[in-house]
């Protein structure tokens, strides 16, 4: 991945990171978290965070502290607290 945009629902501020370091350091730190899937697939909206992982301009992945890609999962305090420090501590 060479490129993380990390937008704030509440905002609609959007945060670039290109940094190889600061990418890297982001993704070893979500790699082992656990998901659980949520039983409710229905559509839902709104969110704290959506992240984006590109890597050469194209979107390999998105995600929000409760769905990745298409799947819902059970709200994760651990990821959004990791996107909330990345956020915070950025561009």
């Amino acid at each position: 991945m060479d490129r993380i945009d990390l937008k704030d629902g509440a905002t609609g501020r959007t945060k670039t990171y290109q940094d190889q370091e600061t990418i890297q350091k982001f993704l070893d730190n979500i790699k082992h978290m656990e998901f659980t899937v949520d039983p409710n697939q229905e559509p839902k909206s709104g969110y704290t965070f959506i992240l984006n992982l590109y890597e050469n301009n194209q979107l390999k992945l998105s995600m929000t502290n409760n769905q990745i890609g298409h799947t819902y999962y059970i709200f994760n305090e651990n990821l959004h607290n990791k996107m909330k420090e990345l956020y915070e501590s950025g561009s």
